[in-house]
């Protein structure tokens, strides 16, 4: 399959995925509800915890996706500030420290 083609599937499976998650979400959504209001008043159980949690990763990972798609795996420009550096003591030439002289 040419790369333009596989990009687009890829583009539209994790959008299609995306949509997906957001309608689970939604069910989850509407069963912590039912569960919820549900007579007498209660307190929180697992079930409801984990319903809640379903619905907001759900949603989170949902619109991400969505909107994203395949965009998700670009690579980013990293400023010099925030990348990564060898540490003083793993630069060549350098004696090393006495924390690690006497092991």
């Amino acid at each position: 399959m040419p790369k333009v083609r596989q990009n687009l599937a890829t583009d539209l499976l994790l959008r299609v995925l995306g949509l997906g998650l957001m309608a689970i979400s939604g069910l989850a959504a509407a069963g912590l509800v039912a569960m919820v209001q549900t007579p007498p008043a209660h307190e929180g159980s697992p079930a409801e915890m984990g319903l809640a949690a379903v619905a907001f990763l759900g949603a989170s990972a949902g619109v991400i996706l969505s909107s994203l798609g395949a965009h998700i795996f670009d690579e980013v420009a990293i400023s010099p500030r925030w990348a990564l550096r060898p540490l003083p003591s793993d630069r060549a030439g350098r004696r090393p420290s006495r924390a690690t002289a006497h092991r």
